[in-house]
């Protein structure tokens, strides 16, 4: 997906400051620069138990928590705010595996 311009050229403290102001782009911003980088995490934790599309599920979470917590995350920190996250995420036993069985 290709970001607007006004978004694409942004920093990530400034990006960090819209999205706190509630930018969907700014999370787009964040997703498009980071979202390999959070999946590699996730793959590497968890190895083979978990389907490409298992990992896409909980990196869309950690994003999430991206969002729910901008406010207090500190400027050119979001990279590892992300990594530490996506690496304290535990994975749940259940009979179905969902994002939702994760916790921080």
């Amino acid at each position: 997906t290709t970001l607007p311009k006004e978004v694409s050229d942004l920093t990530e403290e400034q990006a960090l400051w819209q999205m706190k102001q509630g930018s969907q782009d700014a999370l787009a911003w964040f997703i498009q620069r980071y979202g390999a980088y959070v999946s590699t995490i996730i793959h590497n934790i968890i190895g083979q138990r978990m389907s490409n599309a298992d990992v896409e599920e909980v990196a869309s979470d950690v994003f999430l928590a991206l969002w729910n917590n901008a406010g207090k995350i500190l400027p050119n920190a979001a990279r590892s705010w992300l990594a530490t996250v996506a690496r304290k995420r535990r994975w749940s036993a259940g009979s179905r595996q969902s994002a939702s069985a994760w916790r921080c």
